[in-house]
């Protein structure tokens, strides 16, 4: 009971800061770049508090070298302009172990990985956009890898949007529709980059994952992490 109210609790207090962030960007009070990032950070931590309160241990270890793996995929690519391999075991982790571990990778491999390739008022954006795409693979857990790598296409643009909207921010003074396409037609390349190795790693190790981690959950508790 102590878990559920201190997630509402939080939940409450992430939307009213969220709200407070966009209220004083609107006025003109703070950056619109400071206060969306603002927003969005307000965003990710309600989700994530808790987390760990009732989890089953062999999830949270599976979730962990998912993470880990997700984390080097995106290091290791990183020379190729938004070509990673990170968007595919996020989405895997949903599908495999949950909507919340879904999220907890997602928000937690851009965390990690930026240690490496840079912080800064994006992070938060870039972390609810993976989150999200975690928690939407999690409703995909019953389709196979057909299914699956269609979804990875669509979150990989789906994140480019995300993101767009934080550089329309970030680059205009006056965010509009014109400007956010102008964004959006300068950086549908790298989408198109960004899906297209999401789901070739959705297809190389959907299947592969699914059979040793189904093998390893069969004998643990079954529990949404």
């Amino acid at each position: 009971m102590r878990s559920k109210t201190k997630q509402i609790v939080a939940l409450t207090a992430g939307v009213v800061f969220a709200v407070v962030a966009v209220a004083l960007t609107t006025a003109g009070l703070i950056p619109h770049a400071l206060g969306s990032a603002g927003a969005a950070l307000f965003g990710v931590v309600p989700l994530l508090v808790g987390f760990e309160r009732g989890a089953d241990e062999k999830k949270i270890v599976l979730l962990a070298v998912l993470i880990s793996v997700a984390v080097v995929g995106r290091w290791a690519f990183a020379f190729l302009p938004n070509f990673t391999l990170s968007t595919g075991f996020v989405i895997l982790a949903g599908v495999l172990l949950g909507a919340r571990s879904g999220f907890a990778a997602g928000a937690v491999t851009v965390l990690v990985s930026n240690v490496l390739l840079g912080q800064g008022l994006w992070t938060p954006w870039q972390m609810m956009a993976t989150g999200l795409i975690g928690i939407g693979a999690a409703a995909l857990s019953r389709f196979d890898t057909p299914a699956l790598t269609v979804y990875a296409v669509f979150a990989g643009f789906m994140y480019g949007v995300v993101l767009d909207v934080f550089s329309m921010f970030a680059m205009f003074d006056k965010p509009s529709v014109s400007a956010f396409l102008t964004v959006w037609g300068a950086s549908f390349f790298f989408d198109l980059a960004h899906a297209v190795s999401s789901a070739l790693t959705v297809i190389a190790f959907h299947r592969f994952l699914k059979k040793r981690i189904g093998r390893v959950l069969r004998q643990s508790p079954q529990s949404d992490v």
